[in-house]
């Protein structure tokens, strides 16, 4: 989602750098006392208008087990009534857009004994959701791999469907869906074996897609290509070779450069085996150069897989990209950030607590370049080590050290969100809780910004 660059306040709290200090000590919490909602929602957003909106998907009040979107505005930090929208999908993926725009990719059932075909819905939040638009034939067997929104509601999903039974071949697709058009056909990406994708969409429709496909080696080779806004396929460009299948996290600017990383670790159940976090990148107009590798992940074991996001970055007005992922140091899980540039990552720091686990959760920068960063601290990859505490670590405008860690919330971590709101530069986060009662609930604190 674009954020609005119209900013009418200035921060006036200042918070002193810490430097040094006992291993776990935390800064006193600058962050205001919670206000939760029921139920479980995946992320807070800020529309173009500066309303805040907490989103999610969960299982719709039909009761048949279909997922359906969950939302709630947010005013001040407080969460209103949630409402719920319901479609005949069982839904998977959701992107907002604009002021209240919803795009949601999901399955919906055929028949009995027939395999469930994917389809696209658009709305918005507060209102409903239109009919499902089938992306392919119902008699193929298809999996919804990623979907894409940018501002003003042009939609693109990239699909993989079985050729073969058994599913040994398969064909790797795009959809694009502009408001009030219909879906347009597929433009074929690939065929082959065990096919992966991940998709991005600029405010012109240019389209970014990163695939991968087993090879001979027993390895992914990964390719990057783009997708002009007219139509034209670029040729693929390879970028390297991934141990496991990506989870791919994308961002494409008007002038088509792209960011593109991913984490690339195969489990086997709960068992976890040594993978890689790695980032490439295209220059303007969409040349991609070489993939580069963050970290190797060499803890395995059972629940030692690193838990989402595993890497994260964002773009700041200046076009200078923040990036931060998870990764070992020894025995230990921390949290590494740095500066992503032509040249790979300069200034690299760990920003977590060497003396503890601790993996990323989110990652967000202000109109003026600050950053939270959300640690989960106590988890080493997904599994608890120690106490969870959802941890900030923060950075003013000016680009200077990140502060030591501060304490968000107590017994939470993985699953919290961060964003700002673009017309005050206060930050939101989001993060799981449980009531009196042990159910789920969703928190949300907010803290103004402060000085450089």
């Amino acid at each position: 989602m674009q954020r609005s660059s119209r900013l009418i306040a200035v921060p006036a709290v200042a918070l002193a750098m810490i430097a040094g200090g006992e291993a776990g000590a935390l800064a006193a919490p600058p962050w205001s006392e919670p206000h939760s909602i029921n139920g479980n929602f995946e992320r807070i957003l800020f529309n173009t208008n500066g309303e805040g909106m907490l989103v999610g998907l969960g299982q719709v009040v039909s009761g048949d087990g279909r997922r359906g979107v969950r939302a709630a505005t947010v005013q001040g930090g407080v969460p209103g009534q949630a409402r719920e929208l319901t479609t005949p999908l069982d839904l998977g993926v959701m992107k907002v857009y604009g002021r209240d725009g919803l795009v949601a990719g999901g399955h919906v059932a055929v028949k009995p004994g027939v395999s469930p075909h994917v389809a696209l819905t658009r709305g918005r939040i507060g209102h409903r959701l239109g009919r499902p638009q089938p992306l392919q034939g119902r008699s193929r067997s298809s999996h919804l791999l990623d979907l894409a929104v940018n501002e003003v509601g042009n939609a693109v999903a990239v699909v993989r469907w079985c050729q073969t039974a058994g599913c040994g071949r398969q064909t790797l697709a795009i959809f694009r869906w502009r408001p009030g058009a219909r879906l347009s056909r597929p433009v074929r990406i690939a065929r082959g074996r065990r096919l992966g994708a991940g998709v991005a969409i600029n405010r012109r429709g240019d389209v970014a897609i990163m695939w991968d496909r087993f090879n001979r080696r027993g390895r992914r080779d990964v390719y990057g290509q783009i997708l002009t806004a007219s139509g034209k396929l670029r040729a693929r460009q390879r970028v390297g070779a991934a141990p496991a299948g990506p989870r791919y996290r994308i961002a494409l600017t008007d002038d088509r450069r792209v960011v593109a990383a991913w984490v690339a670790q195969q489990v086997n159940e709960c068992h976890a085996h040594a993978g890689e976090i790695a980032v490439a990148q295209a220059a303007k107009g969409g040349r991609f150069s070489r993939a580069r590798r963050l970290t190797t992940l060499a803890i395995t074991g059972c629940g030692r897989y690193v838990s989402d996001p595993g890497v994260q970055f964002a773009r700041a007005p200046d076009g200078r990209v923040l990036i931060a992922w998870s990764g070992n140091e020894g025995g230990r899980w921390v949290v590494r950030a740095g500066e992503l540039g032509a040249a790979g990552v300069e200034g690299t720091t760990v920003v977590s607590d060497r003396a503890r686990d601790a993996v990323l959760a989110d990652l967000a920068l202000g109109s003026r370049g600050e950053a939270v960063l959300l640690l989960a601290d106590g988890v080493g990859g997904s599994d608890p080590t120690g106490p969870n505490r959802l941890l900030a670590v923060t950075r003013g405008w000016n680009r200077g050290g990140f502060t030591a860690p501060e304490l968000v919330a107590d017994g939470t971590g993985s699953g919290s969100s961060v964003t700002f709101d673009p017309l005050t530069s206060r930050a939101t986060v989001a993060y799981p809780a449980t009531d009196a009662q042990f159910m789920p609930t969703t928190s949300v604190v907010t803290r103004d910004w402060f000085g450089p």
